[in-house]
């Protein structure tokens, strides 16, 4: 009988080592749980004041546009405006010009690269040329200026 009390005791032991274990695992959880609660709300709280900071810097260069006489960017790229400091390459002119030279055969993109001096207007034709209107491909390679017609 005490060889059997000894081994309920000594089970006894280990079932409160391992409680301790999962009361201590329970209470690091805790722990864990009550800091990222804590960095949430911290993160919100500095969501907030950027969003603060950035009114004040909008509203702060609504003043010095409108001091200097510019419209706002806001409202430049409402009106279809371009932006302040922003250009036109002038490519797109140079190649309707060229386009608008030749007669309706067209001409390659080698010929147009060389009447030009611009570069790489196959890429260009490929991307933006094709929304150009009244510029039209007539063949492989080849690209004409045909007016809509009204």
């Amino acid at each position: 009988m005490a060889f059997l009390h000894e081994e309920l005791e000594a089970r006894l032991q280990r079932l409160k080592e391992e409680y301790e274990a999962g009361v201590a695992k329970v209470q690091e959880s805790q722990s864990l749980l009550a800091e990222k609660e804590k960095a949430v709300k911290e993160l919100a709280a500095a969501k907030e004041a950027l969003k603060v900071a950035q009114k004040k810097h909008d509203d702060l260069v609504a003043q010095i546009d409108k001091v200097l006489g510019k419209k706002s960017r806001k409202a430049a790229s409402q009106s279809g405006d371009k932006p302040a400091g922003t250009r036109s390459s002038g490519k797109k002119d140079r190649i309707l010009a060229a386009l608008k030279e030749v007669s309706p055969e067209g001409l390659s993109i080698a010929e147009l690269e060389a009447k030009t001096g611009e570069k790489n207007l196959g890429v260009w034709f490929a991307t933006t040329g094709k929304k150009v209107e009244g510029i039209d491909r007539v063949g492989r390679g080849l690209y004409a200026y045909r007016p809509a017609i009204q």
